[in-house]
């Protein structure tokens, strides 16, 4: 489980976000666990203006060891996706769901809808989180698989890594991505962050690339400043851009248990898929 005082660095480009936890009257049968939102504005891959923004939130409903969790996004790009993840609890660690995702994203050619199926697996040390799906209104057989881990190497470093494959049955679009990350701090103040990802077709016909590098303030314990630099490139066609932004947490140790909905900061959005 990932450590309060590290705060996750997002590859786009302004971020605010607002962890809220909150308690029911003793006896009630329904616990808000957690929920998280974040408002972004602006800009990756070139686009140096504020503009388009996205706003993302999520929430988790606990009844017992069984659970609702909530997602939703919006961006000014026409970009709009829910999520809704019914999950049951095995144990303290183990976490497994099924999942409904319906979007309008023109990044996503089309498709509109996916059935999955969630794991989650968390401890002291990190997490794992997995993810398929089956695409509705796609190509033939559109399916794919994530798996987004993290793991707290030291006391002042973590690392973080993502596996994606993306296939139908026509073997059009088909392709794999690879995403490398960490943290590291370099005072009690100041951390270093970067986030990479790579995607190649299976054709060999499309190849990107994403990256960002940054330095993070800590102002205390739940509240950060972040900037750095990102670059992106398809094909050879480079661009970049420049992120900056205030993280602010009010969450309670123990309470990010959630099924990540947005995936590697939504960079496989941005890639392609």
């Amino acid at each position: 489980m990932r450590r309060t005082v590290r705060q996750k660095p997002d590859m786009r480009a302004v971020l605010l976000a607002l962890c809220v936890a909150g308690h029911p009257a003793s006896g009630s049968a329904l616990e808000l666990d957690g929920g998280r939102a974040t408002l972004q504005f602006g800009a990756f891959a070139g686009e140096t203006t504020f503009s388009p923004f996205r706003v993302h939130g999520d929430a988790l409903m606990l009844f017992g060891q069984t659970g609702v969790q909530f997602g939703a996004t919006y961006g000014s790009d026409d970009l709009t996706d829910l999520h809704v993840i019914g999950f049951r609890n095995i144990g303290r660690r183990w976490r497994i769901g099924a999942e409904l995702q319906s979007w309008n994203d023109p990044a996503l050619a089309g498709a509109d809808l996916v059935w999955g199926l969630r794991i989650r697996y968390s401890d002291a040390g990190g997490t794992v989180d997995t993810r398929g799906g089956l695409v509705h209104n796609g190509p033939d057989g559109a399916f794919f698989v994530t798996v987004a881990m993290e793991q707290n190497l030291t006391a002042t470093a973590s690392v973080r890594g993502m596996l994606h494959r993306y296939s139908t049955n026509p073997e059009a679009g088909d392709f794999f991505a690879i995403g490398l990350g960490g943290d590291v701090d370099i005072s009690d103040d100041w951390a270093i962050y970067a986030d990479g990802i790579w995607s190649l077709s299976d054709d060999y016909s499309t190849e990107t690339t994403g990256a960002t590098i940054g330095l993070r303030h800590r102002l205390n314990t739940s509240h950060s400043l972040f900037a750095g630099l990102s670059g992106h490139s398809v094909n050879g066609d480079v661009s970049g851009g420049i992120t900056a932004g205030l993280s602010l947490s009010l969450d309670r140790p123990g309470s990010d248990t959630m099924f990540d909905t947005d995936p590697w900061q939504m960079q496989l959005a941005q890639i392609r898929h």
